[in-house]
């Protein structure tokens, strides 16, 4: 969604449209639909390539920067205070979480190879 191209324009990159889908493992219409909607709220910029007239650059903006910067102390302060609700079985958990997202990514993986 618009946090994960937020999170992924705020890494201080220009990306080509085919380079944001590609990151963000979606189709480029999807991409492109969601980079509409943040030029439309001023979070992210379009900007012509230096070497090819056809091509369009994103980057975030300012606001997207500031926009970025909010949700993810709101993001740490959600972590932070789950978290510390947990005692000693916080590390069983972590082990789970992480052999869930390996399992998430096999999975991903195969299908794009399919």
């Amino acid at each position: 969604g618009q946090m994960d191209t937020l999170d992924l324009l705020a890494t201080g990159n220009t990306w080509r449209m085919s380079e944001i889908a590609e990151a963000l493992r979606v189709e480029p219409s999807t991409a492109t639909r969601a980079i509409h909607r943040m030029v439309g709220a001023g979070l992210a910029v379009r900007l012509p390539s230096n070497g090819d007239g056809r091509v369009v650059r994103v980057q975030i903006t300012d606001a997207g920067r500031t926009a970025h910067e909010a949700v993810s102390q709101r993001r740490l302060a959600l972590i932070t205070q789950v978290m510390d609700e947990f005692g000693p079985e916080i590390v069983d958990f972590t082990e789970m979480l992480e052999r869930y997202v390996k399992l998430v990514d096999k999975f991903v993986e195969q299908q794009a190879t399919e």
